[in-house]
């Protein structure tokens, strides 16, 4: 993000397809809230031909699966469909390299708003087949707790290795909530949860050892 030039840098993935005037509509919802940093949208599911692949979407974006409310909140949309202003981008420069869900915590906690859009809207178009899909979950998950800041320290490592041990229940039971208001996808979020539980496990395991060793090759295994 640091080689951009413009005033919004809007971002999304290089498997997922953006709904018509995307990049129209970025630049309007800019307009119509110029305060907050971060703007994030919706996230639909264009991988349909497996549970596993609907499991996946489920675990990654829960939140931002439609209907999402519109504007302040505190859980926005990620890479695969945000934007943020200019003027923070500097400020999530790292060392170790940025992920998107560490950059809106920053944000938050340094006092920023950030916004939720549902009038953006993308496709994610992703299969990794079935064990590949566990594959990257775990690469997930350590890649998450391998790039945590280094202030972290470490008493704050530990009781984040230790909260491993709780994370699939807690990870399984979010997904779910979040999902309750999905009526057009309750069906296969149903369908799909035996695959759901798996996957959690998976990324608790990835978390475990990134605390435990950093993130090793996971980062550039996710790319």
């Amino acid at each position: 993000m640091s080689h951009t030039q413009g005033e919004i840098i809007a971002i999304t993935e290089d498997h997922c397809r953006v709904a018509p005037k995307w990049c129209e509509l970025v630049i309007q919802v800019h307009k119509d809230y110029p305060d907050p940093t971060g703007i994030g949208g919706v996230v639909e599911n264009g991988a349909i031909t497996s549970l596993m692949d609907w499991a996946n979407v489920f675990l990654v974006f829960a939140p931002f699966v439609s209907p999402i409310r519109n504007g302040p909140s505190g859980r926005i949309c990620l890479q695969a469909n945000i934007s943020y202003q200019r003027r923070v981008v500097s400020r999530l420069a790292s060392q170790l390299g940025v992920m998107e869900m560490l950059c809106t915590r920053q944000l938050r906690q340094e006092g920023e708003v950030n916004i939720a859009a549902d009038r953006l809207l993308v496709s994610h178009v992703q299969s990794h087949g079935f064990g590949g899909t566990f594959t990257a979950h775990f690469h997930n998950g350590r890649s998450i707790a391998g790039l945590q800041p280094e202030k972290l320290g470490g008493l704050g490592r530990m009781l984040r290795l230790g909260f491993t041990a709780i994370l699939p229940p807690y990870l399984l039971g979010f997904t779910l909530r979040s999902l309750m208001s999905t009526q057009q996808v309750l069906g296969k979020v149903f369908a799909s949860l035996p695959l759901l539980a798996l996957l959690v496990c998976c990324h608790a395991a990835g978390e475990f050892i990134g605390y435990m060793i950093g993130a090793g090759q996971s980062p550039q295994r996710m790319a």
